[in-house]
């Protein structure tokens, strides 16, 4: 950076709602506007967490902004801002909110800041480390600083999937805005999918486990963590469980869902990996080890967490193991000039993949 520092505001904890707030004030009563952005840029884990602080001077050794922070700073920072905007109105919501951070792009996120900011861009997969064009987005908004919000969330939906095409190629990025004026009608067609889901779960459990283990699914480059992770997209799951389903009620609710995702995604962009990802993620851990009951003490969404551990206790519970039937077996003894030839059939619910491990036994019997 070769311009001039404004001000230095010393070290601070970046995993304190509280220093979030002071910021949000200080910066809207030192350069008051028309309009305000907040981009957050920081590590993210989605409904979990943002602005992971690994330095900050806890008991632990480090410190993060969970989503009742987060809601708790964004009011308590907007609250304490006693400047008003050049046209004289009081600042009471952001124009944007934007995260520069991984797996920020869930539903449970733009509910937090939905009662905060008129717009939310985020990314539903991670984020690559270099983040987002800030050069692309200053000069856009050098040339027009009139911008409306909804254009400028926009330009920066557009600005991160072209940088990530044309000048550091990644094939596994996703960048989403979502008006949050749709957040309720979004949140009340989970809700009613949810509860759908719920009435009879082992009816519905062969379709949901086909939707979850089909839909995109998300930091699926650290195979130790994104199972911790559990982010797929809301839309895809929606549409391969309005296919799968034998309950029209809940085929409706699916397809309510896929409206509702589309209603509140104004700008969508991705690369070419994750072309089925519509802009909006969602928790759904793939069975009940994996399931964090921090979301059930976190999330608004109470009739999903409600379905989630319904469905890793009763509709996963009830699934028989798969069977294998051998059809045919030729050649019993096979070599590279006379291969073997099997045929079985699997007859299973939710298989994921089915894998063939070939030996021979040795002169000592193994």
């Amino acid at each position: 950076l070769n311009s001039e520092p404004l001000q230095s505001l010393g070290e601070q904890n970046m995993g304190d709602p509280a220093v979030l707030a002071d910021f949000i004030s200080w910066g809207i009563q030192s350069f008051p506007a028309n309009r305000y952005a907040l981009i957050i840029w920081d590590h993210g884990a989605g409904w979990s967490g943002i602005a992971y602080d690994g330095d900050a001077p806890t008991l632990d050794g480090g410190d993060h902004i969970t989503m009742p922070e987060l809601e708790e700073a964004l009011a308590q920072g907007l609250a304490e801002t006693a400047a008003s905007t050049s046209s004289g109105q009081a600042v009471s919501v952001l124009d944007i909110i934007g995260f520069d951070a991984c797996l920020m792009g869930q539903i449970d996120v733009f509910q937090t800041v939905a009662p905060y900011a008129r717009y939310a861009v985020g990314s539903e997969e991670l984020t690559p480390g270099l983040g987002w064009d800030y050069e692309a987005l200053l000069r856009n908004l050098y040339a027009n600083p009139a911008v409306d919000a909804r254009t400028l969330a926009t330009q920066m939906v557009n600005e991160f999937i072209n940088y990530y095409t044309t000048v550091q190629p990644d094939d596994f990025v996703t960048m989403s805005a979502v008006d949050l004026s749709q957040l309720g009608g979004l949140t009340l067609a989970v809700e009613q999918l949810a509860a759908a889901l719920t009435i009879e779960p082992s009816f519905v459990a062969s379709a949901v486990g086909d939707a979850r283990s089909g839909a995109t699914t998300f930091a699926r480059v650290y195979p130790d963590s994104f199972e911790r992770y559990a982010a797929i997209d809301l839309h895809h799951f929606a549409s391969i469980l309005a296919q799968r389903s034998p309950d029209e009620s809940v085929v409706a609710a699916a397809n309510r869902v896929m409206t509702a995702v589309t209603n509140s995604v104004i700008a969508n962009g991705t690369g070419v990996g994750l072309k089925t990802s519509q802009g909006v993620a969602i928790y759904f851990p793939r069975n009940g080890r994996f399931y964090n009951a921090d979301y059930g003490a976190t999330t608004k969404l109470t009739a999903w967490d409600a379905f989630l551990r319904s469905y890793h206790t009763v509709g996963q519970a009830e699934l028989p193991p798969p069977q294998v039937n051998l059809s045919s077996a030729q050649a019993p003894v096979a070599g590279l000039q006379n291969p073997a030839f099997i045929s079985f059939q699997v007859i299973g619910r939710d298989v994921e993949s089915v894998a063939i491990i070939a030996g021979r036994y040795l002169e000592d019997g193994r």
